[in-house]
């Protein structure tokens, strides 16, 4: 078995997939892990790579490096959907928070103004009755 080969087995095996899993998730023919040899024509690679684009090309293609490349990419539709719904709550909590700041800034517009209302009030108050 070429060493390529294995390194590919050992992704598919990290994965937790069969092999025909791996090759339909990437759109490879039925076969191509049992056919591939020691080299990987550039087309295959950019399959592997939209369909597992954790896997470091490099590591399977040389064997060096770490087999998986480390990003903050979601690693599932779940993650990035929780990861969506997270941004889009702070984006709601920013405006939240604007839109407190601007009530509050009214609030002390209208305290200001009761303010000067109860002083002419009880200015008038104090005229008539003196």
């Amino acid at each position: 078995m070429s060493e390529l080969k294995s390194r590919l087995l050992t992704f598919i095996d990290a994965k937790k997939l069969s092999v025909s899993a791996f090759e339909r998730q990437c759109g490879l023919s039925n076969g191509f892990c049992s056919k591939v040899g020691e080299s990987i024509t550039d087309g295959s690679v950019m399959l592997i790579e939209k369909g597992f684009p954790d896997l470091n090309i490099n590591w399977l293609k040389t064997g060096e490096g770490d087999m998986l490349q480390y990003s903050i990419q979601p690693k599932s539709t779940e993650e990035s959907d929780n990861m969506l719904a997270m941004v889009r709550m702070m984006q709601e909590f920013i405006q939240l928070g604007k839109k407190n700041a601007d009530a509050n800034l009214m609030n002390a517009e209208a305290n200001k103004l009761n303010a000067q209302n109860l002083e002419r009030l009880i200015t008038l108050l104090e005229n008539k009755f003196n």
